[in-house]
């Protein structure tokens, strides 16, 4: 996560650490602190992919997924587009992995920032579609109940608790 994210009430990091809280870590760029491949720990035989749109992306789809070896640790930069490009670009360790990008689906169902170009997704619903191609339908539909609850309840505490 771009560490401008952090205390905004419309990241949805916090969403996804809590509704996967023993799978998902949280780590934050542009803190100058360690370089963020010391941060991480992959797991043994794990196989970690990275997902952003960039020209030389696969698809994610549940038959490509199929292909890789072991389980998979899939990195999901946070951010605005710009700061998520920025991660990939400025981070060594992210260039050396491979990019996979979504299958065009419906629009994006997130009310709380509006988006410049209607594919674009939230991290969240990025992270579930991902995972929906990875472990299957009903994974995501559990998500994105969560998502849909957070949004609702976001948007009632910023008109003061009405709905309208």
């Amino acid at each position: 996560m771009h560490y401008t994210e952090t205390n905004l009430t419309s990241n949805t990091v916090q969403l996804a650490r809590a509704s996967l809280p023993s799978q998902s870590e949280t780590y934050y760029y542009g803190l100058k602190e360690k370089p963020i491949q010391d941060l991480f720990s992959f797991q043994k035989n794990h196989t970690p992919i990275f997902l952003f749109p960039d020209e030389n992306a696969t698809f994610i789809t549940y038959d490509e997924m199929k292909k890789i070896v072991g389980p998979i640790e899939l990195i999901i930069p946070d951010g605005t587009w710009s700061k998520a490009k920025k991660i990939k670009r400025r981070t060594h360790f992210f260039k050396t992995l491979k990019s996979f990008t979504l299958i065009p689906g419906p629009p994006s169902t997130y009310r709380l920032r509006t988006q410049k170009q209607a594919h674009h997704l939230s991290t969240f619903e990025a992270m579930a579609r991902a995972i929906k191609e990875i472990e299957g339908e009903k994974s995501y539909a559990s998500l994105m109940n969560n998502f849909d609850l957070m949004v609702e309840a976001t948007l009632k505490s910023r008109r003061g608790g009405v709905f309208s």
